[in-house]
């Protein structure tokens, strides 16, 4: 794959400190996140696990800056995400951070190709043409690159929706359940293949999952229990 080389000492680190999100439903408040505090090092692969309802998703789309924290800090390679406006976190998360779901949010009428260029396109990035077949045969997709999402399988989809977040190169990389929709055999794959993102090329990485075999992918793992750390 032809991406950057990052140094360890460029590394991104991603931080939280008394993390809180609480979301007010009529008169009742429901606590999602409650004082949430997380160092993971550049290059490191952390997991999180917790049952559903456990707060990981709200973690997750915290980090990312799709919604704003209650209270607490958000610190990705030493900027406080928290801080930054709607545009301002927007172009910061397209130009910094990849974001993969367990719903893969594909174009129907677009082919696989496509879908992957689309976001580049967007910011106005240059797509190589070398690039994104690099990308496209190390996803083992190249040869599906003119089908569109309703021609693939379920495995091939979460391939072209990891490949449409890093070609725009991130240095952190978020995983939302992307095992979720996949096969036993199409889950290693995944999980190997961001093992290696992380080894080879020092992504940050951190990926949150309810199966503990997903987990063991990673350097370490914390648990969330009713939107706190319990381990």
């Amino acid at each position: 794959m032809n991406q950057q080389n990052i140094t360890p000492e460029s590394d991104w680190t991603v931080e939280t400190v008394n993390l809180t999100k609480i979301y007010h439903t009529g008169r009742t408040n429901v606590n999602a996140l409650t004082d949430v505090s997380i160092h993971v090092k550049g290059g490191e692969f952390l997991t999180v696990m917790g049952t559903s309802g456990s707060g990981k998703s709200t973690l997750l789309h915290l980090l990312a800056g799709l919604t704003e924290p209650t209270a607490g800090m958000i610190r990705i390679n030493g900027i406080n995400i928290a801080e930054l406006n709607d545009a301002a976190r927007t172009k910061f998360r397209c130009k910094n951070i990849g974001v993969i779901f367990q719903a893969f949010n594909l174009i129907p009428t677009l082919t696989a190709e496509e879908n992957i260029k689309l976001p580049s396109l967007i910011e106005g990035r240059k797509v190589i043409a070398s690039e994104i077949e690099d990308l496209m045969k190390t996803l083992e997709i190249w040869e599906r690159r003119k089908h569109r999402p309703d021609s693939l399988s379920g495995g091939e989809q979460q391939r072209v929706a990891i490949g449409r977040a890093l070609l725009m190169d991130p240095a952190v990389i978020l995983a939302d359940e992307p095992t979720g929709n996949l096969d036993s055999v199409n889950s290693e794959k995944l999980c190997k293949l961001l093992r290696e993102l992380c080894d080879k090329n020092k992504r940050t990485i951190i990926l949150v999952t309810h199966e503990k075999h997903v987990a063991d992918f990673g350097d370490r793992t914390i648990v969330l229990k009713d939107g706190r750390i319990s381990s």
